[in-house]
């Protein structure tokens, strides 16, 4: 019983940072271009641009935004290009960065919404 507890409390954390996100654009159906977003963050608003070739987004660029130094530089490094490289919204927040994440996760959908 103590090592199911053990089990279960070391995986615990991983299901807490998770935080995914569940847009519903459907990509590949997007159409080519660069488009903008924007959606609130942490501190502010977060401004994204993204491109998109071949029905596919292929760059995301953060063009604006108000995060602190230290707590955004991994979300916004990481979480792009997860985007790009899984062509989907549905990507893992990053941890102590989770309202940062979700709001560069919500621009980039912003974007993708004119891009439809």
């Amino acid at each position: 019983m103590s090592i199911l507890f053990v089990v279960l409390w070391i995986g615990m954390p991983k299901l807490w940072v998770r935080n995914s996100y569940d847009g519903n654009i459907i990509l590949g159906t997007l159409k080519d271009g660069a488009y903008q977003g924007e959606a609130k963050g942490f501190a502010g608003k977060i401004i994204t641009e993204i491109i998109v070739e071949d029905g596919k987004i292929i760059e995301i660029e953060i063009i604006d935004h108000h995060e602190s130094k230290g707590w955004y530089d991994e979300a916004f490094m990481v979480i792009p290009k997860e985007i790009i490289k899984k062509q989907r919204l549905q990507v893992d927040a990053v941890s102590g960065a989770t309202k940062t994440s979700k709001g560069l996760l919500k621009s980039v959908e912003s974007a993708l919404k004119k891009a439809k």
